[in-house]
């Protein structure tokens, strides 16, 4: 039995969650879940990070994905351009430290795009947004996976409120 994309995007939670550094493996990995295909391998390419996966419906032929997967784990401005792809409209805070990586994102209510997103991510529910704060810090790639962190948390939520809105 295949998994759903909620319980892919929960396994993979877990895995930024308790990644050391971030890779070209894992920035594959994310985009193949967050698009919906299934995740062969990643790799680092001369022209940037690449993966291999296997549309749904079809064989186990492999593609080579074109350079659209970024380093989002390990670069802060491809982490926040994530958020701003999949998330649009959120707002993004983070910050570094010896001890950890943090972040926290959310609806940007006060935004120009405030009304649609009070009806899309209820404000009752989501006006603290998600946060994470994960060990080890010290380095560029912890911030970095605490903003993905926090990303794949709100896309876990939003696939439950399209769930139920369905």
């Amino acid at each position: 039995m295949s998994k759903t994309r909620s319980q892919l995007l929960a396994d993979l939670l877990r895995k930024v969650g308790t990644s050391d550094a971030g890779s070209p493996d894992l920035d594959a990995e994310i985009w193949c879940v967050v698009n919906g295909v299934r995740y062969v391998e990643g790799f680092e390419h001369h022209f940037g990070t690449r993966a291999r996966y296997i549309k749904a419906g079809t064989s186990t032929q492999e593609e080579t994905l074109p350079g659209q997967v970024r380093p989002w784990t390990r670069s802060l401005d491809a982490a926040r351009d994530f958020v701003d792809r999949y998330l649009p409209n959120f707002f993004v805070t983070s910050g570094l430290c010896e001890l950890s990586g943090h972040a926290t994102i959310g609806p940007d209510y006060n935004g120009a795009h405030g009304d649609r997103l009070k009806r899309e991510w209820p404000e009752d529910d989501y006006h603290s947004g998600f946060s994470a704060d994960l060990e080890p810090g010290g380095e560029r790639h912890a911030e970095c996976l605490a903003i993905i962190h926090c990303a794949l948390q709100a896309l876990i939520a939003r696939e439950k409120l399209d769930a139920v809105a369905a």
